[in-house]
Formats: C-alpha cells, structure tokens, sequence
C-alpha cells in the first residue's frame, strides 16, 4: 500500500471517529434534555404542592456534602427515579431552567447538572454539568450583569449576578472550589482541555 493511501485511509478513520462523537455527544444530549425537562416539571409540581400543604419541615439539607458522600435523609432532597434533587437553577439570558443533583459522579452528569461542592447557606456552592447545549454548553457567553437563580426544593430563590465568565487549565480544581465566590458554575469547552468557569455574586433572596 502506498503513503498516500495510508494517509487517505487513516484521513477517513479520523473523520469517521469524530463524526461518531459529534453524533454521540448529539444523542446525549437530546435524552439529557428530555430528562432535565421532565425533572423540572415534575419538582415544580411537587414544590407547588408542598407550598400548598404549608406544613411540611425541612432541615438545613443544603449543608456542604463532600462528593459522593450518602445523602442524609429522604425528606432532604426531591427524588426522581431514584436520583436525589436539591433544586434547580434558572439562567434566563440562556433561557435554561435546569434541575441539579445533590452530589455528582460523571453517570450523573450525563443526565443532569449536579452539586460539586459547597451550600447555597454557606455562600459557596459550586454546580458542575456537561457542555451540552441543554445543559452548560453555552454559559461562556454569559456576562458581568447577567442574572442567575438558585431554588431549592422549597421553593425558596436565591438571585445572583454574574460577575466574570473565564477559563481555566483543567487541572485547576481549587479555583473552581475555592469559595472566591457565592455560586460558581463551570463545565468543560467542546475540546475538553478547558473549562469553562462562570462566577455569580448573591443579591438577595427571593420567597
């Protein structure tokens, strides 16, 4: 076989394998976004109920929880097929209204936004999703002003404003858990050798 056939050969190897991603990560992310949207309808009805009932209790569930520690208790979180919700997050510049898990692996991150660390009560939550564009894939063009909504799951709002949107070296963990900030968001660029950080200040809390 001759060079240029090698190059061709392998030309076409490289393209199909990158297809096969893009087609992959395009699946992903159309079943991540039908299940986000199904969770948020589902925990909107179960927080409407519970305002309605205007008796039931909640412990400071939102206290930090390490990643993949147990969850403390059943009444702490919503619950959908078996997955544990601490709230949900509303980034209206993005026209996203997205559910996040309470603690994260990366199984859970392929369905869901979910809490890396930190507490929305402790002013250093850190929420962590995939680049698909129904999840974080866009929140790099969010802006100084831009507004961002945390509620938990009795219906409480916590409102923050963006204050920088940059990257950083994936190897850079302690910046994106350092607590610089009340509320960070961050998720990987389409090439995976950034990340992607947003950092929000609190403004005031919204019953």
């Amino acid at each position: 076989m001759t060079i240029g056939k090698k190059i061709f050969i392998t030309g076409i190897l490289f393209v199909s394998a990158a297809f096969s991603v893009f087609l992959y990560n395009h699946i992903m992310d159309f079943y991540a976004g039908r299940f986000t949207d199904t969770v948020i309808n589902e925990m909107n009805d179960y927080i409407d109920s519970e305002k309605d009932n205007n008796d039931s209790t909640v412990d400071n569930y939102d206290d930090p929880i390490q990643n993949n520690d147990p969850i403390k208790s059943d009444y702490d979180c919503f619950y959908y097929e078996n997955y544990a919700f601490i709230g949900y997050i509303s980034i209206p510049e993005l026209e996203l209204k997205l559910p996040v898990m309470s603690d994260w692996n990366y199984d859970k991150l392929n369905i869901s936004p979910c809490r890396y660390s930190g507490s929305v009560l402790t002013g250093d939550l850190v929420i962590a999703a995939h680049n698909y564009r129904s999840h974080f894939g866009n929140i790099h063009l969010l802006e100084q002003g831009d507004e961002v909504v945390y509620t938990d799951t009795t219906g409480k709002s916590y409102k923050y404003e963006v204050i920088l949107t940059d990257r950083l070296n994936p190897v850079e963990i302690n910046k994106m858990t350092s607590g610089e900030c009340d509320l960070t968001l961050f998720t990987c660029t389409w090439t995976g050798t950034e990340r992607v950080r947003v950092l929000c200040d609190r403004k005031d809390t919204v019953t």
